[in-house]
């Protein structure tokens, strides 16, 4: 992530703010669900990554790459995989599909917008860049190489950008190619497709596993204990006494050289009977076009399409419970100080009326209230700036040498989870109003980038302005 430092200017929550107090609040108003936005339709997505090829993604001649040479051929294990290698040392490796949820899009992930489509960058020692192509599904490319974290993201950041204009229009005049899990599940029977592991690995759990690798040379079945045909091909068996694990050759993949000549088989299923079935079925859809689909277009999530099921700033949240415990935040009425508490019981949205004016006024709609586990959370995509409103049913009793005044009210000053800075805010009798707000700045030290610090000046006012909004 490209926050070096985390500077916690204000506030967070340390008291929960559903904390009981004894008292009868009044039942708060009745607010209609707000809908989950609807995922695509996975098979159409499906059906755009089989008419694309993997290493075309991954050109350097389009990407313009430094340390990849123009003609150096790639390496495709695989369909949907394929491998460039650098001229000296490291290498990038994309995949059509890969498995990633929408809480992942905020672990340590730095947001990137390429031309029209979002992206997310992991720096973790390794560099891996995802393109999303539906809730729960992503394009990744990965550097694994030797080279510093910022060399080998930046080569990243090339080649997906120059990839971006291929995953605008899927090119629908062909058939495309069979997944593995549309082909296990005709295999099987099944009437819908399994949920895919990936484009070349599929499995139903106690039924069979397939895999469709590539081949340099073909398969020799010599090391194979059994031998059986299947469609005319020999095949090798190999029984482990809970499965037995079919292996052949299917056919040409006809690519041209030198990448990979033979499409493999690896079928396993609980007996070989049971895999000789299957194999001989998947070889026969295999010499046949999938089924006509719709086609996902374009691929890639623009900025201003959601990417999750959590409606509005609900797919900010950093919880690990159901979203349908948060809602965006829509309007309700500015409470007075002594009614803060018992009115935000009935309906936390007073919290988010209360701070919704200073917030936008500070960052415009850079940041998104939403409710949710009984507080106001202000959030935006990738975590750099947060602000969480809430109160409690305990009279503040300050700590001396943490004690000042906040817009005419006494208050606390302290340290709290992660380091941040917290403040508690006193309103009387058993009502006390507490906030967080955490910031991670772009420069490692003690002194910020200027545009940091102008957000930081900005934090600095916020606190006086929502307690002001209670007077």
């Amino acid at each position: 992530m490209r926050a070096l430092a985390r500077i916690f200017v204000v506030m967070a929550l340390l008291v929960v703010g559903s904390c009981s107090t004894g008292e009868t609040s009044d039942p708060g108003p009745t607010r209609s669900a707000v809908p989950s936005n609807p995922d695509r339709d996975l098979g159409a997505v499906v059906a755009a990554l089989s008419r694309i090829d993997p290493c075309a993604l991954i050109d350097p001649a389009r990407a313009k790459a430094p340390g990849f040479t123009v003609d150096k051929p790639s390496v495709q294990p695989a369909p949907s995989t394929c491998v460039v290698r650098g001229d000296q040392v490291g290498a990038v490796q994309v995949d059509l599909l890969t498995r990633f949820l929408g809480y992942d899009r905020w672990r340590g992930r730095e947001r990137l917008i390429f031309g029209e489509a979002v992206g997310y960058l992991l720096q973790n020692g390794n560099c891996e860049l995802v393109v999303p192509v539906s809730f729960g599904f992503a394009i990744r490319f990965e550097d694994r190489g030797v080279q510093p974290t910022k060399v080998k993201c930046g080569q990243l950041r090339a080649f997906a950008a120059a990839a971006v204009p291929l995953l605008a229009k899927p090119s629908a005049t062909g058939p495309g190619r069979w997944d593995a899990c549309s082909l296990l599940g005709r295999a099987l029977g099944m009437e819908e497709p399994p949920y895919p592991q990936s484009l070349d690995r599929c499995e139903v759990t106690g039924k069979a596993r397939l895999q469709l690798p590539y081949g340099v040379v073909p398969f020799d079945p010599k090391g194979h204990p059994e031998r059986v045909t299947v469609a005319g091909r020999t095949a090798g068996l190999k029984s482990s006494g809970t499965e037995c694990v079919l292996t052949m050759d299917q056919g040409p993949t006809g690519l041209r050289h030198p990448r990979p000549a033979f499409q493999q088989i690896v079928l396993a299923a609980p007996t070989c009977p049971e895999a000789t079935k299957l194999a001989t079925t998947v070889v026969e859809l295999l010499r046949t076009p999938p089924p006509p689909s719709r086609v996902q277009a374009p691929l890639y999530f623009r900025p201003n399409e959601p990417e999750q099921a959590a409606p509005g700033g609900c797919a900010f949240v950093e919880f690990r419970t159901d979203f349908k415990d948060c809602e965006p935040y829509t309007s309700a009425d500015r409470p007075k100080a002594a009614e803060l508490h018992s009115k935000a019981q009935a309906d936390p949205h007073v919290l988010c009326a209360i701070a919704v004016e200073p917030v936008r006024e500070r960052f415009g709609d850079r940041l998104k209230p939403v409710v949710a586990g009984h507080r106001c959370h202000f959030l935006e995509g990738g975590g750099r700036l947060k602000v969480v409103i809430s109160s409690s049913g305990d009279t503040l009793q300050p700590a001396p040498e943490r004690a000042l005044t906040i817009a005419g009210h006494p208050a606390e000053q302290s340290r709290g989870y992660a380091d941040s800075h917290v403040f508690r805010i006193g309103l009387g009798k058993k009502s006390q109003l507490s906030i967080e707000y955490d910031f991670y700045t772009t420069r490692e030290g003690p002194t910020p980038a200027p545009e940091d610090a102008a957000v930081l000046a900005k934090l600095e006012s916020l606190v006086p302005a929502v307690v002001q909004q209670l007077n």
